[in-house]
């Protein structure tokens, strides 16, 4: 997990672009993102602390950076649009 940092800055730019480009998609995406990297978390977790393993604690910030990213930006703009997006008045 050396380059963490990196791929959470790429899932940043990439779900910019997406709210920018296709409220819709991103939505989505940040509905599906969110709860499969918090399952994945979880159970990451649990395993950790039945049997301690060699993962890296880089491998938490991935996770948490992958869980964050899509929440701060759904935030951001649900709250740029005034709690109502385009696609929701049609």
């Amino acid at each position: 997990m050396k380059y963490y940092k990196e791929l959470i800055l790429l899932e940043g730019i990439i779900f910019v672009i997406f709210w920018l480009t296709n409220e819709y998609l991103a939505f989505l995406l940040s509905m599906v993102c969110i709860p499969v990297f918090l399952g994945i978390m979880l159970v990451a977790l649990i395993a950790e602390r039945i049997e301690k393993s060699n993962i890296s604690s880089d491998f938490f910030k991935l996770l948490l950076g992958l869980i964050g990213i899509p929440t701060i930006l759904l935030i951001i703009f649900f709250t740029i649009s005034g709690g109502e997006f385009a696609w929701m008045k049609s």
